[in-house]
């Protein structure tokens, strides 16, 4: 009894150490099965550089944010974790802290730059765009930095707001409206043209009492202060063509026609159409001496042509389609 009882215990002994050592070369097969990465420095290491390592050795990259940093530039590694030199297995995760560079720099210099390289300007720099002021400035383009505020050079955070002064340009030359009333059209629009403004609606008045294509009124009105630029609209008295004693065929249209002095030079002809509301530049480009223009006037609608020659007005019709 005592002996079969001694078999029984050795047996257990036995049973129970292979279990023993079976689970542990099953334990160690299961853990060192798996390769084991080193993790490298990537302290100091460009952004792009850092991925696409990881990548290849089949980490994940967790990025835990970003702060400023005076020795590491900005888009590089600042931090780590796990550190440099740790076993772990493929998968797994890597996290970087990302450095925003320097906390402060000198203030970019935006004189003279037009408003939206200033803003990119800012932006690269980790700035913002503060308030925007404008104002007339003679030797500054328009839309271009007059001045601003940090000052260029100040040494300045990042995230700081930049507030600029914006130019209008040169002031507008300022002119007293002249007296455009019983000028002809051409004559008007050449005064208009001197004064550096512009010519804008021309309504037509129909009447016997006045001339064809003479100024009954304007807007602004004489005598008015306006600046260069100024749109001048203008009513110009008109004859139907009945009353003149011309025939028209309805819907056919009408034919604008004008030849080129002779000579030897070509010259600059700029052919403008002002229909439908909408003013058309019909030609511009150099044509030979002697050369003749022609445009077809829309029919039923009312139309003015302005021909420019060498950029002086020669020639104006109207027509009331």
């Amino acid at each position: 009894m005592i002996r079969s009882m001694m078999k029984i215990m050795a047996l257990a002994v036995v049973f129970m150490t292979l279990a023993g050592v079976g689970a542990y070369f099953t334990i160690t097969i299961l853990i060192g099965g798996d390769a084991k990465i080193t993790v490298p420095d990537l302290v100091g290491r460009d952004l792009v550089a850092v991925l696409e390592t990881l990548t290849e050795f089949g980490l994940n990259t967790r990025i835990r944010g970003s702060e400023y940093n005076g020795e590491i530039p900005k888009n590089h590694v600042m931090a780590q974790n796990p550190a440099p030199g740790a076993q772990i297995k493929k998968g797994r995760d890597i996290r970087i802290t990302i450095s925003k560079g320097t906390k402060s720099l000198a203030m970019p210099n935006l004189k003279d730059l037009d408003l939206r390289q200033a803003r990119l300007i800012l932006e690269e720099n980790g700035l913002c765009l503060g308030r925007i002021s404008r104002a007339n400035h003679p030797g500054v383009i328009r839309d271009a930095v007059i001045a601003h505020v940090p000052l260029p050079g100040v040494t300045i955070d990042r995230d700081t707001c930049a507030d600029l002064l914006i130019s209008l340009g040169s002031m507008p030359v300022e002119y007293r409206m002249p007296d455009l009333s019983g000028l002809y059209l051409d004559q008007a629009i050449r005064r208009i043209e001197e004064q550096r403004l512009r010519v804008g609606d021309i309504r037509s008045i129909f009447g016997k009492e006045r001339p064809a294509n003479m100024i009954l009124d304007q807007d602004p009105p004489a005598g008015y202060r306006v600046f260069g630029d100024t749109v001048v609209d203008l009513e110009v008295s008109r004859v139907r063509p009945e009353d003149a004693g011309i025939r028209t065929e309805p819907g056919t249209g009408a034919l604008f026609r004008y030849r080129l002095p002779e000579g030897y030079l070509r010259h600059q002809v700029r052919l403008i159409l002002r229909a439908f509301g909408m003013t058309v530049v019909i030609h511009d480009e150099l044509m030979r001496p002697g050369a003749d223009i022609w445009l077809l006037i829309p029919a039923n609608v009312q139309s003015a042509v302005f021909l420019y020659v060498n950029d002086e007005l020669v020639e104006t019709q109207f027509f009331d389609g």
